[in-house]
């Protein structure tokens, strides 16, 4: 099996007129839970989108789970970003039978056990729950899914601290410990003892990308605190 998930080899992505990365190459191995760290505007909404397949005008090679092709890197990865894009006046038990229908890997075994975990009932409309129990739902969707990887946007963002507390639970207890988890959060704090590596992004560039533990060891500095000194 091929050591990583992720490759991306001098990627160059424009929107329009404006040039999002340019000459970007990055890779991410297996079996890991990756934090993607960055300021507001710095590109991770938009890596992540591009690596889930979802932005078409680059150039250069993006390679997920040893493919290239867009419905096959698809198929490889389960991406949570913010908006279900539902009429609020649907019950849960709907859109979960979307995805059931929409992706042959969801185990709707696994979803409903999730559901127990978050304390939701799958009989609420969508518009009843609150902005915590929203996140809480989507991650349930997300890591039903049975793939490599996961590529979480922000799962934490806007949540009040019970919430994140039971997100960062579902990633320690439900993601294959072969699986790799991408997630971009500002509360690398609370994720801390979670994550086995980090990537910073500035300015659309990959400034760094290092080892939870060899930057407690090298560093002497907890992850939050490196993140601050590299963006000084």
């Amino acid at each position: 099996m091929m050591t990583n998930i992720v490759e991306l080899n001098n990627v160059t992505y424009r929107y329009g007129r404006k040039v999002f990365f340019k000459n970007l190459s990055l890779n991410l191995e297996r079996g890991k839970i990756i934090a993607l760290l960055g300021e507001n505007g710095a590109g991770k909404t938009t890596l992540m989108r591009l690596l889930a397949g979802l932005s078409k005008n680059f150039t250069g090679e993006v390679s997920i789970n040893g493919e290239q092709a867009s419905e096959k890197i698809k198929a490889s990865i389960s991406f949570l970003e913010s908006g279900l894009g539902f009429d609020k006046s649907e019950k849960l038990t709907r859109i979960i039978q979307f995805y059931v229908n929409l992706y042959s890997d969801f185990d709707l075994e696994k979803q409903t056990e999730l559901m127990k975990f978050m304390e939701l009932e799958a009989s609420e409309k969508i518009g009843n729950l609150s902005k915590g129990q929203l996140e809480k739902f989507m991650l349930t969707i997300a890591l039903s899914r049975q793939v490599p990887l996961y590529i979480l946007d922000e799962p934490l963002s806007g949540v009040d601290i019970m919430a994140r507390e039971k997100i960062i639970q579902a990633l320690v207890s439900w993601v294959d410990e072969d699986a790799t988890v991408l997630v971009s959060t500002h509360h690398i704090g609370e994720m801390e003892r979670l994550v086995d590596e980090v990537v910073l992004l500035k300015e659309q560039e990959v400034i760094a990308q290092m080892s939870a533990d060899d930057i407690r060891e090298d560093y002497q500095l907890s992850l939050e605190d490196y993140y601050r000194k590299m963006y000084r």
